[in-house]
């Protein structure tokens, strides 16, 4: 059999009546090369191992069903990538599933060798990801470079949206965070932003396909109300390596400590809010992890940020997103 150019990690869960259907997406995407589909089971109660394993025999495709009995997404994810046999991996996840992108992708990659691909947030952006590629004239942007446009939201990399080299990832190490259930993407995204030695932007702006992603049900009642806060534990484990290793960087690091991580505190404690948690609690519960402290302001904190922070700490009485 052909070496698969590209491995297709899925994370599946009690899906039975859409597995079929969200694997026919991914074969139509990747009909015109190699490639593996590794669905990774974390252990559904219904039919969905069964019916995948089928349409897998049923269609002659390359591929895998794996169960990771009791693990979180990280975990299967990580899983997938442990048996990866793919030149590239991306990873697909059903409740989000983006529109036709997978061929444009391995395109980019095999012209320019990219360790990791990533799409456009916007349709202005697509000239500009056409040229950075081609263009001697242009400056190529580094990973750092990359990170910053996260933090000011130029770009807005999803990890169901990237192509990353499998060698990348073996020969540093790169891996989800098997203690986080919550925005473990983002963690990924930076360390292969940070890792990788060439870096693609493809020009293809990345939506979700929302009739083809499935809706799974969530029970909010089984979720600890802070598990939001994960977002910033990312954060700071990714200020620790930058601190380490990029500590010239100063920009970025202040970018990181003045904007991103305050910012993203401010952002839940307003989801929070919206879910009717009490500010109090909210408060006592920033207090006792410590994340109050880092509601840092400087040069590079945006004016409207300064205006919530401040209002959050000396008038929370009159605080409802400012």
């Amino acid at each position: 059999m052909q070496e698969p150019e590209l491995s297709v990690i899925i994370p599946v869960m009690n899906i039975e009546n859409k597995i079929c259907d969200v694997l026919q997406t991914i074969k139509e995407e990747t009909k015109d090369f190699a490639a593996e589909f590794l669905i990774i089971d974390r252990g559904s109660k219904d039919k969905t191992m069964q019916m995948a394993l089928r349409f897998l025999r049923q269609h002659q495709l390359n591929g895998y069903v794996m169960q990771e009995r009791g693990g979180n997404v990280s975990q299967a994810l990580n899983a997938g990538i442990q048996y990866a046999n793919g030149t590239y991996i991306t990873f697909v996840f059903p409740q989000r599933i983006y529109q036709s992108y997978l061929a444009d992708f391995l395109k980019k990659a095999k012209e320019t060798n990219a360790e990791f691909l990533f799409g456009c947030r916007r349709q202005e952006q697509l000239k500009f990801a056409d040229l950075r590629g081609t263009s001697a004239v242009i400056k190529q942007s580094t990973g750092v470079d990359y990170i910053e446009f996260m933090i000011t939201n130029s770009i807005v990399p999803d990890a169901g949206a990237v192509m990353v080299s499998n060698q990348c990832l073996q020969n540093h190490k790169i891996r989800f965070n098997e203690n986080s259930t919550y925005r473990y993407g983002e963690d990924f995204v930076y360390k292969c932003f940070l890792a990788a030695d060439c870096l693609a932007q493809v020009a293809v702006v990345m939506q979700v396909d929302e009739k083809k992603s499935v809706l799974q049900n969530q029970n909010p009642t089984s979720q600890d109300i802070f598990v939001p806060f994960e977002e910033v534990e990312c954060l700071l484990r990714t200020l620790v390596f930058l601190q380490k290793q990029y500590s010239h960087h100063e920009k970025i690091l202040k970018l990181f400590m003045q904007q991103k991580i305050p910012e993203t505190i401010m952002q839940i404690v307003d989801g929070m809010l919206k879910q009717k948690v009490k500010l109090r609690v909210i408060r006592s519960y920033m207090h006792k992890k410590g994340y109050d402290r880092l509601l840092m302001i400087g040069p590079y904190t945006p004016r409207a940020l300064k205006v919530k922070i401040t209002t959050w700490r000396y008038f929370p009485k009159f605080y409802r997103f400012v």
